[in-house]
């Protein structure tokens, strides 16, 4: 009998969790990020509730939020640093935190993390 393990089963987890968020029209806010690892399967169905602040003049016409999801990888994120971190194997220092909770302006996180 191996040791090697070639398959497992897949447990499902409920990562169901609310996200209160404030912004402004118009801008692409992050509402959650979800580490993920190779071989994870998403099922996913979102719901939202939006209140808008008191406007200057009503609205005349209705309003229309669109909700995307991305996938960005880690290598996408991280870059160069990335790679290094992969060529060093279990040499490697920890790569830097990505901070992803409260407005990112310009959604920031889609692009490369410059190194302080």
């Amino acid at each position: 009998m191996s040791n090697i393990q070639t398959g497992a089963e897949r447990m499902p987890h409920d990562l169901s969790h609310l996200g209160f968020l404030a912004g402004q029209i118009g801008r692409l806010i992050t509402i959650s990020t979800t580490p993920v690892i190779a071989g994870d399967s998403f099922e996913m169905d979102a719901v939202g509730a939006l209140r808008l602040s008191p406007l200057r003049r009503g609205l005349a016409i209705d309003s229309t939020v669109d909700i995307f999801t991305f996938y960005v990888p880690h290598r996408h994120v991280y870059g160069e640093q990335w790679i290094k971190f992969m060529k060093d194997g279990v040499n490697a220092t920890p790569l830097p935190t990505v901070n992803t909770t409260g407005y990112i302006d310009h959604a920031a996180f889609l692009g490369t993390i410059n190194p302080d």
